[in-house]
């Protein structure tokens, strides 16, 4: 007995203006659903990674120099440990240690996220040329791809709405598109998306 695979709109995607589109659409095909289950777990863990990161860096370096001072009348062993990861090797240089390994952490696990996430892209908006440029540095074949061209942030964030309001796309993939714009565009009523 065969089933039918599932509906194309099922695996619809968007990548808005993704900086490295790499080409694994082409050599992994994901027919079953444990493969699928698979996939999407490893992207959750890797955006819930993403999300811990970004949390640990705003945790750290919004803590003023008087809470630093504080933690060191504080007994609990997560003050101290604290207090060790902003101050050794020594206070200059290890709150520079402490973020670049914060930031490289992140990049590595975004990196990974839009790799794996690539298996779903079959949409890309943004600027068409800069788009086919980018596919022609690494070598990958865009013919089975469509490609939304947009002007500018905005328009892009538009487009991805309107794709997404209509049912047409099930999973947005952020490239290179600044944060703001996207949630600004939306958490507009007019799209209703939450």
């Amino acid at each position: 007995m065969t089933t039918d695979p599932e509906p194309d709109s099922y695996h619809r995607v968007i990548n808005l203006f993704i900086d490295l589109p790499f080409g694994l659409a082409d050599s992994l095909m994901l027919q079953s659903a444990p493969m699928h289950i698979l996939y999407i777990s490893i992207i959750l863990l890797l955006l819930f990674l993403s999300a811990t990161f970004s949390s640990a860096e705003i945790a750290f370096f919004s803590l003023s120099p008087t809470d630093v001072e504080g933690l060191s009348n504080d007994s609990r062993k997560s003050a101290r440990t604290v207090q060790k990861l902003l101050n050794e090797p020594n206070k200059k240089d290890a709150p520079k240690q402490l973020l670049a390994t914060i930031l490289l952490s992140n990049n590595f696990v975004n990196i990974a996220l839009v790799i794996i996430s690539s298996v779903y892209i079959d949409i890309f908006i943004g600027d068409k040329n800069a788009i086919k440029n980018k596919a022609e540095q690494i070598k990958w074949d865009l013919t089975p791809y469509e490609i939304i061209h947009s002007s500018d942030d905005k328009e892009a964030a538009m487009t991805g709405a309107e794709l997404a309001r209509d049912n047409k796309i099930k999973i947005m993939i952020k490239g290179n598109l600044h944060t703001d714009i996207l949630m600004r565009t939306y958490l507009k009523k007019e799209y209703g998306l939450i």
